[in-house]
């Protein structure tokens, strides 16, 4: 194959002006993107899963920290532990020396990888197509609310996102000296491959990717060089040789970041992925206005969910692809198996095989896409990708038609822009104006489901509440609120006995288990999200059976949540911690 990727993205090498234009909009994009990021990052709550993930990144190095001491290591780890660590105990470490706290610090690490991934997707759009395909994908992956609310709290499906789009990167890349690859390139992809298996297990899968795409590129030179040659057979014996590098070296870098695997690693992997890619979760889940188990969820709940909740511009870019794909079918055959299409053929495998694999495992699935946010880098790739063929396309005998489709799309994009303002810090809730947006869903699909709205909630209690100490009674909120309510003004309790406020998430009726006067609503388009009811005077309840019973009350103290042993518990009854 050749040395250097091809482009068919329409930019003709003459164009050096237009592509320096696309290389210094890309980086303006990134640095006003990155400044209002982390001028943003304080307005988001804690999320569900966080406790979680600071717990397991202490015990992993406490592990640590008793190996080196010379103690029973083994002994300070769960028995069960299905997540690597590169996310979990990189923020442990960091907490370690540096003074912002687990919140900051596990959201700023969150957002790391979140912009990590949009200069990913830039690098693929880049490799593939140019500087102005480049800049596209990465604005068509930031404008994909789903992904861009999840960027400042989620810390799985965010990371995993991040090293799943550079593995994909660093794969077209190796894939550009095929049969002959270079050591360079294999050690890279080895070292990234590494670090997404230390990320999520179910990275696993981009081994798969390694020797499909290998097979791919070997299938051509087999069918374009003339059969069987000898050199043939060296070109695949040298491909074998570098994905064993390409295993040795991922197997080498995810080893630190995984204790649980230390005394059998292959063994504790394939019990892992095996769990992980099916996990025995039998909660409910609201779709369609139906509450569903999800080990029972129809086959129709990822594509619904991906209709409902991807922006209108990209719809429209992939169908208008679409629609040129088949009207070009017979050049896009050709291309497909061509150097420059091999690639994208790639990218195509990366957003939809991880659906297929769900579909025909019946994997559990819940919370939206969340699981799959991992498809969204490769997907904006194509959307990009659609969006600037089809107005190559136009711009050929159908000038009107090309500005009538910016105008559109541009359009699409500002309304998108209003909606994603109106949200904020709840980007993550939004479903598109096809569907009827956020109010339209409300009732039939999960929508403030990671409870960070308790952050807003107890930043109206330390405003509004009356002076001295006031109780306030939380339900399965617990956890996320022991982390960010000021001791000095709050003391949070688990009963309604001698409480002043109650505080809880509309989710699943929450709100309703007590009865009070409405004070606050955390709210976006009409659709409530949490609500602080002032229940002085009110019979004491206990919402859905949670806290010490009437009469007592459990008070939690400010102190780091590794030690929240009750935050913990009220955790696993509200939120599973699973692994997808």
């Amino acid at each position: 194959m050749s040395s250097e990727p091809g482009s068919i993205s329409g930019v003709e090498p003459g164009q050096m002006r237009a592509a320096r234009y696309y290389r210094w909009a890309s980086l303006l994009l990134f640095a006003v993107v990155g400044m209002l990021a982390l001028h943003t990052l304080p307005d988001y709550g804690v999320s569900w899963d966080e406790y979680f993930r600071w717990k397991g990144g202490q015990q992993k190095l406490l592990y640590y920290q008793t190996l080196f001491a010379g103690g029973d290591a083994r002994s300070v780890l769960p028995a069960e532990d299905f997540y690597p660590g590169f996310f979990d105990l990189n923020v442990a470490m960091l907490n370690e020396v540096l003074p912002f706290g687990l919140v900051a610090l596990g959201h700023g690490m969150s957002l790391a990888f979140g912009l990590a991934t949009v200069v990913a997707v830039w690098a693929i759009g880049r490799m593939l197509g140019g500087e102005r395909l480049g800049f596209w994908c990465a604005v068509f992956l930031l404008m994909i609310p789903r992904f861009y609310g999840h960027m400042f709290f989620n810390p799985k499906d965010i990371p995993f996102a991040a090293m799943m789009a550079w593995s994909l990167y660093f794969l077209l890349r190796w894939g550009r000296w095929l049969p002959k690859p270079r050591l360079g390139a294999t050690l890279a992809l080895g070292v990234v491959v590494g670090l997404t298996l230390a990320t999520r297990i179910g990275g696993m899968v981009v081994l798969a990717y390694i020797a499909g795409y290998a097979g791919l590129i070997l299938l051509r030179e087999l069918m374009c060089g003339g059969g069987f040659s000898r050199q043939w057979w060296l070109g695949v014996l040298r491909v074998a040789m570098h994905g064993l590098v390409i295993g040795g070296v991922a197997l080498l870098v995810l080893i630190p970041w995984w204790p649980m695997i230390h005394d059998n690693p292959l063994f504790r992997i394939v019990e892992a992925f095996q769990v992980v890619s099916k996990y025995p979760w039998n909660g409910m889940v609201l779709f369609g206005g139906d509450m569903i188990l999800a080990s029972d969820l129809p086959w129709t709940y990822l594509p619904v969910w991906l209709g409902i909740s991807l922006p209108d511009f990209l719809l429209l870019a992939l169908a208008g692809g679409l629609v040129l794909l088949l009207l070009r079918w017979r050049n896009a055959a050709r291309t497909l198996v061509s150097p420059e299409g091999l690639p994208w053929a790639m990218v195509t495998v990366a957003t939809a095989f991880p659906l297929v694999y769900i579909l025909v495992r019946h994997s559990v699935v819940y919370d939206g896409i969340r699981h799959v946010l991992f498809i969204l880098p490769p997907l904006a790739c194509l959307g990009a990708l659609a969006w600037v063929k089809v107005l190559d396309a136009l711009a050929v005998g159908a000038l009107l038609w090309r500005r009538l489709a910016v105008a559109v799309t541009a359009v699409l994009m500002l309304i998108q822009l209003g909606v994603l303002y109106a949200l904020h810090p709840y980007e993550y809730v939004y479903f598109n104006q096809l569907s009827g947006g956020l109010e339209n869903k409300h009732g039939r699909y999960e929508t403030e489901y990671w409870a960070t709205s308790t952050k807003e909630m107890l930043d109206w209690l330390n405003l509004n509440a009356p002076e001295g100490q006031t109780r306030v009674m939380v339900g399965r909120v617990f956890s996320p609120a022991a982390v960010l309510f000021r001791p000095e003004r709050l003391e949070l309790v688990t009963t309604a006995t001698g409480s002043d406020f109650f505080m809880g998430l509309t989710r699943g009726g929450q709100d309703a288990a007590q009865d009070g006067e409405p004070v606050y609503v955390v709210e976006r388009f009409g659709v409530p999200f949490g609500v602080i009811k002032d229940i002085r005077g009110y019979t004491p309840s206990s919402p859905d059976g949670e806290g010490a019973g009437p009469g007592t009350s459990a008070t939690v103290e400010a102190v780091p949540p590794e030690n929240a042993t009750a935050a913990k518990e009220r955790q696993a009854q509200g939120q599973p911690d699973s692994e997808q």
